[in-house]
């Protein structure tokens, strides 16, 4: 299984969350469309609500180098 935002193009999860929320299909079919758990839904839908026009589902690492300057 690939990644969610590989397999779906932003602007085609854009419609399906706008469709959500405006009630025209429910939380299931949603999840059943992107592949994903309910928790991730919510995650992203918290996402595409805070800023529609910015949403991107690409994955951003907050890992830092695991290895010390030391190491090296």
């Amino acid at each position: 299984m690939t990644q969610v935002y590989k397999r779906n193009m932003v602007e085609q999860v854009k419609a399906l969350f706008q469709g959500y929320l405006q009630g025209n299909f429910p939380r299931g079919e949603a999840v059943s469309v992107f592949e994903i758990g309910k928790t991730r839904f919510f995650a992203l839908m918290e996402a595409y609500q805070k800023d529609p026009a910015t949403f991107s589902m690409a994955y951003q690492s907050s890992a830092t180098n695991r290895h010390s300057e030391r190491a090296e």
